[in-house]
């Protein structure tokens, strides 16, 4: 399941989307995220959480 949760500030756009496990999930939704939200960065987060 992918959430997405966007927030329109004065200068920056946010959006935050939780994209599941996995790098396949990842790739798809940093994709997604370039293409249609024209996103000029991306930060990822939660990698090795069972390490």
């Amino acid at each position: 399941c992918r959430r997405f949760f966007r927030k329109k500030e004065e200068r920056h756009d946010l959006t935050v989307v939780e994209c599941g496990l996995g790098k396949v999930n990842a790739a798809l939704v940093s994709t997604l995220l370039v293409q249609e939200f024209d996103c000029k960065f991306l930060i990822f987060s939660g990698v090795a959480g069972g390490i």
